[in-house]
Parts: structure tokens; C-alpha cells; sequence
């Protein structure tokens, strides 16, 4: 199975982007000063986690696209609490606006997923073609 770790960067990278920049005036208008520090600690917490869980998915395609859908659904249960407890105690260590940590932690987290099982979807979907059309068939646009 051919898939790119690159795009996988690009496709969370880009996405948790898009998200900070359409989140960073409400944050600063609604919470204050605090809402941009909540919103760039929500991203450090969560796109560590779901960069690594992408270079696992990674590793596990090379073993076949089953492998790969296999570690993407059941690390998510692990990314979900490994977030969650960083958020608890992130919270819990500093005095920063506890809802608003929450929200951006599960925006970001939604974000990253979303990126990322694009990113599995379109790599196993090409996966696909190449094997019902061979490769002399598959185009760049596929």
C-alpha cells in the first residue's frame, strides 16, 4: 500500500490551521487575553497526539490497508484519553478558563481526526484502484 506520511502532516497541519485562524478572534473577543493562550495549549496537547498516532497508522500500512484502518480506529480510544487527561491536568496545574481548554481540546481533536482519516481514506482508496486496475492504470489524479 502506497501512502505518503507527508501528506498525512499536511492534512492535520493544514486543518488545525484553518481552525486556530477562524477560532483566534472569538477566543480573543469572548475570553480575553486567556483565549488565545487556551487555544494554542489546546493545540500543543492535541497534535502531538494525533501526529503520532498518524506515524503508527503509517507503520501498520505497510502490513496492508487493513492493518492501517485496523491501528487508525482503535488508537482512537487511546488518543481521546491521552488527550483528555492532558487537558485535566493542564487545567488542573494552571489557572486558565476550564470550558473554554475543553472546547478547544475537543475542536482540535475533531480537527486532527478529520485530517487524518482523509488522509487514510484517500491512501486506501488508491490502494483500491491499483489493485482492480493495476498500476499502468492509475492516474495522478486518483
Amino acid at each position: 500500500m502506497q501512502i505518503s506520511l507527508p501528506a498525512m502532516f499536511a492534512w492535520v497541519l493544514v486543518l488545525s490551521g484553518v481552525v486556530a485562524a477562524v477560532g483566534a478572534y472569538p477566543s480573543s473577543r469572548f475570553i480575553k487575553a486567556d483565549g488565545l493562550i487556551v487555544e494554542m495549549i489546546s493545540a500543543l496537547l492535541v497534535l502531538p497526539l494525533m501526529l503520532s498516532s498518524g506515524i503508527l497508522t503509517f507503520l501498520a500500512s505497510r502490513k496492508g490497508p487493513a492493518w492501517a484502518a485496523s491501528v487508525f480506529t482503535s488508537s482512537g480510544v487511546i488518543r481521546l484519553i491521552a488527550c483528555c487527561a492532558l487537558a485535566a491536568g493542564v487545567i488542573l496545574a494552571y489557572d486558565l478558563p476550564k470550558i473554554a481548554m475543553l472546547i478547544w481540546v475537543v475542536i482540535f481533536y475533531i480537527a486532527a481526526l478529520a485530517g487524518e482519516g482523509i488522509w487514510l481514506v484517500r491512501a486506501i482508496h488508491r490502494h483500491v484502484h491499483v489493485e482492480a486496475l493495476g498500476s499502468d492504470h492509475v492516474t495522478e489524479e486518483d
